[in-house]
């Protein structure tokens, strides 16, 4: 909101700070890393990628680039096809066990990014812990000011389905 992305990344290369996020298969993270003197605009830019993220096109662009080399390379290390396939023929079709492929990818869109960012990213569905060097106190006074307002949701994350454990004894080859 404050922040162009190039902006954003000059800042925090600055102040020799980092923000960064992802989400998984269970779960999603966000992490930020300041010196306490630095701690207010620290809190000013998690607050905004967490509540107003731009979702730049350039930059939607250049990841959707990043995963489509990893997964031109995935086969490039021994271990990491015997773990995609380990997990695949036990899981299945299962969230644990799909293998990303560039189908998927190719078609996400801005708009995919905000309608689920506007789904699910409330605080209802967030915990925030802290540790370093910080006034307890004063720390959850300036959370409560930049987060206080933030409206909850009845949308809650989706279920994570059930496995079903049909083993397959064989020999496998990759």
């Amino acid at each position: 909101k404050s922040f162009s992305p190039d902006s954003l990344n000059a800042l925090l290369e600055y102040l020799a700070a980092s923000v960064e996020s992802g989400i998984g298969s269970e779960s999603g993270s966000a992490s930020m890393s300041v010196m306490s003197k630095d701690l207010d605009i620290g809190l000013k830019i998690l607050e905004e990628v967490l509540r107003y993220p731009s979702f730049d096109t350039s930059k939607i662009n250049l990841a959707k680039s990043q995963i489509r080399e990893s997964i031109r390379r995935r086969n490039d290390q021994p271990g990491s096809v015997i773990s995609r396939e380990f997990s695949h023929l036990l899981y299945g079709d299962h969230p644990y066990g799909r293998i990303l492929d560039w189908k998927y990818v190719k078609d996400i869109k801005r708009d995919d990014l905000i309608a689920y960012h506007d789904k699910y990213y409330h605080p209802n569905n967030i915990m925030m812990a802290f540790s370093g060097d910080f006034n307890s106190d004063k720390l959850v006074n300036k959370l409560k000011g930049l987060f206080g307002d933030w409206a909850k949701s009845d949308q809650k994350p989706p279920d994570i389905p059930t496995v079903d454990y049909l083993f397959k004894p064989g020999v496998y080859l990759v």
